[in-house]
């Protein structure tokens, strides 16, 4: 349960920095995932549903299966707060 607990915490870490991103992929790729994409679906949105599968089942499947308690909650509610604090203060 650890590894989930670490990955709570890097996503919050980078969730309120990270704005956009540029990658490169083939075109048989890019073509792949146009023929995916739903009417009125960005690619960001098609890549966030793709991705929130894991081994074919959903990611909210996985929700509540880690027990949180008051201290963590709180420790990730602060750096939740601060990360927000820095990107609202160096956007400009």
């Amino acid at each position: 349960m650890q590894s989930f607990k670490h990955m709570v915490k890097y996503m919050v870490k980078y969730i309120f920095i990270m704005a956009s991103k540029t990658i490169t992929i083939t075109e048989e790729v890019y073509n792949l995932l146009k023929d995916l994409k739903q009417k009125g679906e960005s690619f960001s949105e098609l890549l966030k549903r793709l991705g929130m599968q894991v081994n074919g089942q959903k990611l909210n499947a996985f929700f509540g299966s880690w027990d949180i308690n008051d201290h963590e909650y709180e420790e990730i509610q602060e750096e939740i707060k601060q990360k927000k604090s820095f990107f609202i203060n160096n956007s400009s």
